[in-house]
């Protein structure tokens, strides 16, 4: 048996050593081609953005793994640092078919106008403008679009998507009971419904109201158009893709011109536009304190270290707040929020330790795309809670999901049979139907955390417990009603949010540090044991339809271990 392990450790080892020389050979082949050049004078800092943009990403772009996955933390800290760069005349900005959430796109809007105050230009390119590309070139000084006839622009709107999966789970034999704590919680229902609730829609049309108005003004403003012509071109226009022609007569963009021409342009070389992957230049910041800015990124779950951002672990934020709690260098944290809740119990240990660390240095909330249910929950105790204009929050209440697969497994030819003692051993087991006195009882349970959930809000937010239930029930809201009912404290983003704590904390000058700590693939891999199985899920592409299965088959798992959620229907963002 010793000799056994003894050869497994070996083989572990091999593995691992020719996984660090192949990333060796990757390492050294690409920093021979990826030295930074000397930016020349006049030059413009090219942002060319396309797919997926997160608000944070905790693996490293380095020589040993490159990412097609885009942050906004990443792209707003370099127009940061252009905008003090002497050799940046501008930026030239593009984008294709980008998918994001609107605070994301926001966030990256707000750099972009804070980098025109320094009187240097940002000009929009795109041969094809899709709905959220269009909302980002909006910020830019002007917007050029290719003359070509196949070029225009795709405006949408603002809608929401949700998947249901009861007729499914009826084909595959997979049951899922939902009890809800709130009438107007609508997680859960995906999974034994084939549309929204009335009160989801009710909810949830509030919401896309909301958002739909913030956008229009917001393209009205950044572009000089009145809000109503933007309305009229969203709902009343004949085409389905506007032409070069009828964008400019809608004075959405300014001229037509082929990119070459464009570059010809503003630039003399080649090399005076430098590429955003190119551009690490860092601002020289010697202060004696400090502001932590943590993300917490992902659906609450008790997972193990995770660097999808699809989830996140009480384990992982307690570790990064005890951390900061110790730190004479931060005098102060920002928790950057973006998620739709998940696990009652992790949601509930991460406030605990919100409180504690709360006593010694200021927590501010910033809110991106969501921030509901368990995101709402890690909240609601903080010292002041931000809101970006597009924020979704809320959803105070209480879902329990309790999978039982046995008809699936009756189809396969699979039988459970069992030998219990204690009147609920067998609770969790996913291979028996629920006995209906036990779910009354598992939703008295689900009363008292609604009611706990409730208490919290209610001492967080100094409420009275009535109210917190007239603003509660599940409902979700725009950060526009989370404003007027008390939810959130200010309408405002993640700048705003830094610089509130730094009021805070009684700081003039500070510099921001930000976590989770940024780690290489390789670092990851070595230190934390890494599996095999997961560096294939960072490095290789899946199919939505495979992503879709994935994540169904994980919720299930999850839920077979932890059956009460803080979880809003609402994931990461609109579209």
């Amino acid at each position: 048996m010793k000799g056994k392990w003894f050869g497994i450790g070996c083989l572990t080892s091999m593995i691992i050593l020719v996984l660090v020389v192949i990333f060796g050979i990757i390492g050294v082949t690409k920093m021979t081609k990826s030295n930074d050049e000397k930016i020349l004078a006049d030059s413009y800092l090219h942002i060319d953005l396309s797919g997926k943009i997160i608000e944070y990403t905790e693996l490293k772009d380095d020589v040993l793994y490159s990412s097609d996955l885009l942050s906004a933390h990443d792209i707003v800290k370099k127009i940061e640092v252009a905008k003090y760069d002497e050799n940046i005349k501008g930026i030239i900005l593009e984008s294709h078919f980008i998918s994001a959430g609107l605070a994301t796109i926001n966030q990256i809007g707000e750099a972009i106008i804070d980098f025109k105050s320094s009187k240097k230009e940002v000009i929009g390119f795109a041969d094809f403008i899709g709905d959220k590309d269009y909302l980002i070139l909006s910020f830019a000084s002007k917007i050029y679009m290719t003359p070509a006839s196949s070029a225009g622009i795709f405006l949408t709107g603002v809608g929401m998507n949700i998947l249901y999966y009861k007729e499914l789970f009826d084909k595959i034999g997979v049951e899922v009971e939902v009890v809800h704590a709130g009438k107007f919680k609508g997680a859960g229902e995906s999974y034994y419904r084939n549309n929204m609730s009335k009160y989801s829609r009710e909810s949830l049309s509030k919401i896309i109201d909301d958002i739909y108005e913030e956008k229009v003004n917001l393209l009205a403003k950044n572009r000089g158009i009145d809000s109503q012509k933007i309305k009229d071109i969203y709902e009343n226009r004949g085409e389905v893709f506007i032409s070069h022609k009828k964008a400019i007569d809608y004075k959405l963009i300014d001229e037509l011109i082929y990119k070459e021409n464009l570059f010809d342009k503003y630039i003399s070389s080649e090399k005076q536009l430098v590429k955003m992957s190119k551009y690490n230049k860092e601002f020289d910041q010697d202060f004696m304190y400090g502001i932590a800015v943590v993300y917490f990124q992902g659906q609450i779950a008790a997972v193990k270290t995770d660097y999808s951002m699809k989830y996140v672990s009480a384990k992982k934020i307690i570790s990064i707040l005890d951390e900061l709690q110790n730190d004479s260098y931060t005098k102060g944290i920002v928790i950057r929020v973006d998620s739709p809740g998940g696990s009652a119990l992790e949601s509930d240990k991460i406030n605990a330790k919100i409180k504690e660390v709360q006593k010694i240095k200021p927590i501010v909330i910033s809110m991106a795309n969501v921030a509901a249910s368990g995101g709402y929950y890690v909240s609601a105790n903080s010292d002041y809670i931000f809101c970006d204009p597009f924020t979704i929050t809320g959803s105070i209440g209480v879902v329990g999901m309790l999978p039982n697969i046995s008809k699936a497994g009756a189809k396969l030819g699979i039988n459970s049979d069992n030998i219990y003692r204690g009147k609920y051993i067998g609770f969790l087991n996913m291979w028996k139907k629920k006995d209906p006195a036990a779910i009354q009882a598992f939703r008295n349970s689900m009363e008292e955390t609604y009611f706990e959930f409730k208490t919290v809000v209610a001492n967080g937010r100094n409420m009275k417990i009535d109210y917190v239930e007239e603003i509660a029930q599940g409902r979700v809201w725009s950060s526009k009603d989370a404003k007027i009912n008390g939810l959130i404290d200010e309408i405002g983003t993640l700048k705003s949010a830094i610089q509130k704590t730094a009021k805070l904390a009684n700081l003039g000058t500070y510099k921001k540090e930000y976590y989770p700590k940024r780690k290489s693939l390789l670092e990851v891999f070595v230190k934390e044991r890494f599996g095999l199985e997961t560096i294939a899920k960072v490095l290789f592409k899946k199919n939505q339809i495979l992503e879709e299965t994935d994540k169904i088959k994980s919720e299930i798992e999850i839920l077979s271990k932890d059956p009460v959620q803080m979880v809003s229907p609402v994931k990461y963002q609109v579209n």
